[in-house]
This record gives C-alpha cells, structure tokens and sequence, in this order.
C-alpha cells in the first residue's frame, strides 16, 4: 500500500517536471517488487493452509471406526504411511457370495433348454438368512458380477446390495444367500430327504410294481425351498419312496 501511495505521488510531479524520471522509474519498479512480494505472501499462505489441512484426518464415508492404531501425541515423521485406524461402511452394505462353475453352466443348460425363466427385467432378487436362521427384513439387488472365473477356486464372485440404516447387519459377518427370480417350468420336484448319496452319485428309491424298492439314479438341480429339482433320471410317473429310507435296500419291501 506505501509503495502504490508513493508512486501516485511521484506520477504528476514527474508529469509536471518537479520529479526525475530517475524518481519514477524508481517507484514503479518499488511497487511492482512490493506487489510480488505479496502475491507471494499469499501463495505461502495458501500452501500453508493447505498442510495444515493434511493434518485433520476426515472420514470418506459414513460407517464405524475401528481401534486407533495410533495414540494421541504420537510422533509421526513427514511420509510416514502408518496406518491410523480402519473405516467399514455398514449402510449401504455390500455382500459377496459366489456360484460354482458348474452351478453356472447348469443355470445356462436349464435356460437354453425353456426348463428355467430368468426375469424379464433382468432384475434378481437377494435375500439373507442369518445364523439364526431367521430372514433379514430387507432385500437387496446385485450390484456387480465379476467377468471372469476365479481359477483357484472355480468359482464366480457375486455382490449384492442392501440397505442396512438399522445396522443390524455388521461387516465380516456370515449370511446364507438366496437369490429369487428365476422360475423353472415343466420341471420335477421332490422333498430333499428322498434323494440319497451313493458310490455312483445321486439317487431315489422307487417302489415297482410288487411294492418293492430298486434305486434309481438321477440328476439333481438347484434346491426351492424344502424341495430338489430333478433335471435327471425320472419320467415323472414312478412312486418314490419317502419314509424310513436310511433302512431301505434295492428289492426291499414297501407297505
């Protein structure tokens, strides 16, 4: 400010003769220095506004801190990349869950063949249900699939989204998933306690036609419900037995 007042003085006695050019030149070049000089306060000031901004530590999300690595006082050197504490956000709140690879191609056969409708908007449906098993109150939507398969495991990795504002579910916990919206059609069912394990795979006792029982083997699908698809195996018309099976043999006698 001295340095423009002093320079608006010196312009008219120059103008007027009663001042060098010498004089001038003099105070405008101190004006212009004095004027940078500023500029340059204020960028320092700036630069420091902007340190001493690195040394608050916002939260970039909403959610629950864990326990503090570092203690209050602590000395930490410039650069350091000493972990503070770590953040987990619960609201949204994502869940991952995987398919197998050949869970994968079973859907893809079963579609190609009609036996199984995906959703006409292409929209699945996610539900949860706890260790408890009782169901969570709020359904979800999948998010993300990953574009390619996990060659360690052979598997697909799923995520779905849901909305947890009562925060009743909390990260890192187990959840089974089941994922509504595919309908299979012309398709046969049976409760899940009729079909047995074998050396040879699945199977089903059928009684014949002298109310004896002989195995059958047959191909399995996804599980609705307390029942079992049955891609495989049966024509549909064979009585399957149902009760006492752990003590049935091939050509054993039914009532």
């Amino acid at each position: 400010t001295n340095a423009q007042t002093v320079l608006n003085r010196i312009k008219p006695l120059a103008q007027a003769n009663a001042a060098s050019q010498q004089e001038l030149d003099t105070a405008t070049a101190n004006e212009r220095n004095t004027a940078a000089a500023v500029s340059a306060a204020k960028a320092m000031l700036e630069q420091a506004k902007l340190n001493l901004g690195y040394t608050t530590i916002k939260a970039p999300m909403s959610g629950y801190v864990d326990q503090s690595k570092i203690d209050v006082g602590t000395y930490v050197a410039a650069g350091a990349n000493g972990l503070l504490t770590t953040m987990y956000q619960n609201d949204p709140i994502y869940v991952n869950f995987t398919f197998s690879e050949n869970e994968r191609l079973a859907r893809q056969n079963a579609i190609a063949s009609g036996k199984l409708m995906t959703p006409k908007d292409g929209k699945y449906e996610v539900e949860l249900i706890l260790a408890d098993g009782s169901a969570f109150s709020r359904k979800g939507t999948i998010d993300f699939i990953a574009p390619f398969i996990d060659p360690t495991n052979g598997t697909i990795t799923y995520r779905a989204v849901l909305d947890n504002s009562d925060h009743k579910l909390l990260p890192g916990q187990f959840v089974i998933v089941r994922v509504k919206g595919m309908e299979w059609k012309n398709t046969q069912y049976l409760p899940q306690k009729t079909v047995l394990s074998g050396e040879k795979g699945k199977f089903v006792y059928v009684v014949e036609a002298n109310n004896t029982v002989s195995p059958r083997p047959v191909t399995v699908g996804a599980w609705v419900g307390e029942n079992i698809v049955i891609e495989g195996g049966l024509t549909g018309d064979e009585k399957i037995a149902a009760d006492a099976l752990p003590k049935l043999k091939p050509g054993a006698p039914v009532i």
